[in-house]
C-alpha cells in the first residue's frame, strides 16, 4: 500500500517513493493537548526511524505518559491520536533528570512503533498501530 507518493522523472527512468502523508509526533507529561514535539514532517521519505530523548517533568515522577498523534497541526489537541504508551517503574528523581529514550519507526506499508524506555530501569515500552489510514488494529506491549 502506498502512503503517498512522490515521481521523480529522469530520462526513462520513473521512480516512486512512499512518504508519509502527515506529520508525526508525540505529546508527553506536562504538555497536555498544547503543542505536540514533531518527530517525522509530512512527506518524509518511508521507511524511517527517528530518536528524540525526553525528560521527566515532575519531581520524583515514576511513571511518563507519551501520546502519539497524526496531524497537520502543532497542536495536539487538533491532531488525530494514534495510541498511548505509559513508561512505568522510573527511578525517582528531580525532574528533568531521568532521560526517557523515543524511537518511531515507521514503515512503507504505513505501520508505526513508538518504542520507550528509561536507561535506569531497563524497561521498554512498544505502542503499534497499522497503517496512517486504518486505526482499527492496535497493540500495546511491555518487554
Amino acid at each position: 500500500m502506498l502512503v503517498a507518493d512522490k515521481v521523480y522523472c529522469d530520462r526513462d527512468v520513473l521512480m516512486t517513493l512512499d512518504c508519509s502523508p502527515l506529520h508525526i509526533g508525540i505529546e508527553h507529561d506536562g504538555d497536555p493537548g498544547i503543542v505536540h514535539k514533531m518527530i517525522l514532517r509530512h512527506d518524509t521519505q518511508l521507511p524511517m526511524t527517528k530518536t528524540t530523548t525526553i525528560r521527566t517533568r515532575k519531581d520524583n515522577q515514576t511513571a511518563h505518559v507519551i501520546r502519539l498523534f497524526e496531524g497537520m497541526s502543532p497542536h495536539a489537541s487538533e491532531c488525530h491520536l494514534l495510541g498511548t504508551l505509559i513508561v512505568e517503574r522510573i527511578p525517582p528523581a528531580p525532574r528533568g533528570t531521568v532521560p526517557i529514550f523515543v524511537r518511531l519507526q515507521v514503515e512503507c506499508c504505513g505501520t508505526m512503533t513508538l518504542l520507550a524506555s528509561c536507561e535506569e530501569s531497563e524497561l521498554g515500552m512498544s505502542l503499534k498501530t497499522t497503517s496512517f489510514a486504518d486505526r482499527s488494529y492496535m497493540v500495546t506491549t511491555g518487554h
